[in-house]
């Protein structure tokens, strides 16, 4: 019977996530207090050391990885692909920034019922809007 009331509990608060999880209602900011409190690291241990600060923290952090990972090491030998017969290819023109037109052939192929990342903007933002936003995603494109 106890089994049986914890689906119950668990169903009731999954309906109650999905009505009222993303709304602004005190659900979501419970959830969201909790995964920020949950996603803190509120003190390191490093030896006898305790730390609690950010950049101290940052900097053992840094050190670990930078400890586990090491140094490169220079290679003694190489790999002539041409003797293998392997065509080579010219990649100089993956470092080129994207024209204009590339873009927008892009965004018309884009779905347009799909969002392409986590903005939620649909393939149908982007192409109705192309002519005002345009200027702001060339200088997006430029940057990187």
């Amino acid at each position: 019977m106890a089994s049986f009331e914890r689906t119950i509990a668990c169903l009731r608060s999954r309906i109650l996530y999905l009505r009222e999880g993303d709304a602004n209602t005190s659900v979501f900011h419970q959830q969201a207090w909790f995964r920020k409190k949950k996603n803190f690291i509120a003190k390191l241990q490093v030896g006898e050391q305790i730390i609690v600060n950010q950049e101290g923290k940052q900097e053992v952090v840094l050190q670990f990885y930078e400890n586990l990972l090491g140094t490169v090491d220079v290679r003694d030998h190489t790999i002539d692909l041409e003797a293998h017969g392997l065509q080579q290819h010219d990649l100089s023109v993956l470092a080129e920034p994207f024209s204009e037109e590339e873009v927008w052939f892009t965004v018309k192929n884009m779905p347009l019922d799909q969002a392409p990342g986590p903005d939620g903007f649909t393939g149908c933002f982007y192409k109705t809007c192309w002519n005002i936003i345009k200027d702001d995603i060339m200088l997006a494109l430029s940057v990187i």
